[in-house]
Parts: C-alpha cells; structure tokens; sequence
C-alpha cells in the first residue's frame, strides 16, 4: 500500500451508467459488483470459487478504484491463470463495468 493511503478510501466506485460515487458510502455495492463480475467470469468458464472472489475484493481494497487501468490490472491479476483467461477477462471487464467515463 502507498504510503498516506491507509485507511483512505478511493474517490469513486464505477457504475455501469457511467457515473461515479464514493467508495464510502458504497462499499457494499462495489463488493456486490465484483461478486457479481466474478459470477460472469465463471458463467463463461473461468474456473473460479469463492476464494478468488475474496482474493478480488482484498485487491480492491488496496488501489484507487477510481481508476479503470488499476482496477481492472487488480482484478485481472487475481482473477485470471494465462493469456487465454485474460482476453475473456478483457471483454467481461469492458462489458461488465462499461466504458471508461465510469472511472473519471
């Protein structure tokens, strides 16, 4: 973790409308999102449990969400086990999370 970050939470949480909130005040709905996305991954055949869910909330919790490029490297790193899972993990992310003003 970046030194000054302890305990500060990131600016925004993406919707898929393209709007952002505080993390805050929406942790909960950011969790639901990743379970959620998590959940879609697997639906098109990653492999993943309940244990890389967690392993993607834990990341989560250590970037600035507020930042599409960090937040989908984190969930990608934790998520995903070789090339061919990272190019499903691509188009699930830009589907799931929508276009970048999400991020802004």
């Amino acid at each position: 973790m970046s030194p000054g970050r302890e305990g500060a939470a990131p600016s925004a949480v993406p919707t898929s409308n393209g709007a952002s909130r505080s993390r805050s005040r929406d942790a909960p709905e950011l969790a639901d999102r990743i379970v959620g996305f998590v959940r879609t991954l697997r639906a098109a055949g990653l492999p993943l449990g309940v244990g890389r869910s967690a392993l993607a909330l834990e990341a989560a919790k250590l970037i600035d969400i507020g930042n599409r490029a960090e937040f989908s490297a984190a969930l990608r790193s934790v998520l995903t086990a070789g090339p061919a899972e990272g190019v499903l993990f691509d188009c699930a992310f830009a589907m799931f999370f929508g276009n970048a003003a999400a991020f802004a």
